[in-house]
């Protein structure tokens, strides 16, 4: 009896590739918009104003007041940087078979809704969303238990719903839909933005060269 390998996996697809299943194929992956360290940045910029602050307030002979503060400030340096790793490897993955979120950094959780599950799908767009380029993605199943129902932080929310709606309505074809001015992508109006025809674990990633 001759055990299976698997084929070694092509660098850049180690996030994704590794949650698909043989016949899957990955069509969008994408990180939260940037807006979602918008948090994390104002605790650690506000925290450091509030401990410069207090260092000039207190009096000169309050130096263990003022090693405390920044000792507390330097707390904010650690919640900014887990932060930016969350953000680092989070993914928001759609293949031709389901709906994945890729997240956390030591307790690795892969959540997913199977396509042909989406019952309902909306999206909001806040006005800083609006202004930024970002929107959440609301999904509802035909399940009670969902874990996998809001997305926040999409990035180019606009031309992402016109790819999950033709996933959703025309499987059979790869939608490549206009980018708009608000999209984000830079691209300008009526230019086209990449829609990916799918990668698998043997293949090469689409985004590697732009890393």
């Amino acid at each position: 009896m001759t055990a299976t390998v698997a084929p070694p996996r092509t660098p850049g697809t180690y996030l994704v590739g590794k949650y698909l299943l043989p016949a899957e194929r990955v069509v969008i992956v994408q990180r939260r918009h940037y807006a979602a360290m918008a948090t994390p940045l104002a605790v650690f910029f506000g925290g450091f104003a509030a401990a410069l602050f207090l260092d000039i307030a207190l009096p000169t002979s309050a130096a263990g007041a003022r090693d405390l503060i920044w000792l507390a400030w330097s707390g904010t340096c650690f919640y900014l940087a887990w932060a930016l790793l969350d953000w680092w490897f989070y993914r928001f993955v759609i293949t031709n078979k389901r709906v994945m979120l890729v997240h956390g950094i030591i307790l690795r959780q892969v959540d997913m809704m199977p396509m042909g599950k989406v019952t309902d799908m909306r999206y909001e767009r806040s006005v800083p969303g609006r202004l930024l380029g970002y929107g959440a993605f609301i999904m509802e199943s035909a399940g009670k238990d969902q874990a996998l129902s809001r997305v926040p932080f999409i990035s180019q929310p606009d031309w992402l719903y016109r790819e999950i709606c033709a996933m959703l309505f025309t499987p059979d074809l790869i939608a490549v839909a206009p980018a708009d001015e608000d999209d984000g992508s830079g691209a300008g109006p009526g230019a086209y933005r990449v829609s990916w025809a799918g990668f698998g674990p043997e293949d090469e990633d689409p985004d590697a060269e732009a890393r």
